[in-house]
């Protein structure tokens, strides 16, 4: 089996690795999930998630992936009115 890509977070300045994919239990609630290309048996939820900490809260701050057409994935597609970041807790 192939090592999956991990989600990226930025704390304290530092660009660190997550081994948890926190948009996956959005997505296993009903959120939207697009239809997103698979770009590599590394990559089986075919997106990478960059988070950040602020004030103690996790913030979806970007998305990588492309849909099925070729357009880049953003994080106002799944989450229309937060264009820049997104709380876990919203």
């Amino acid at each position: 089996m192939t090592a999956q890509s991990p989600e990226r977070i930025f704390y304290k300045g530092e660009k660190l690795f997550m081994c948890t994919e926190p948009l996956e239990e959005y997505f296993s609630k009903g959120g939207l999930r697009p239809s997103l290309r698979r770009s590599s048996t590394a990559l089986w939820r075919r997106y990478i998630g960059s988070w950040k900490i602020v004030d103690d809260r996790l913030y979806l701050t970007g998305l990588e992936g492309w849909l099925e057409d070729g357009t880049k994935v953003s994080t106002a597609m799944i989450f229309p009115g937060f264009p820049d970041k997104v709380s876990t807790a919203e």
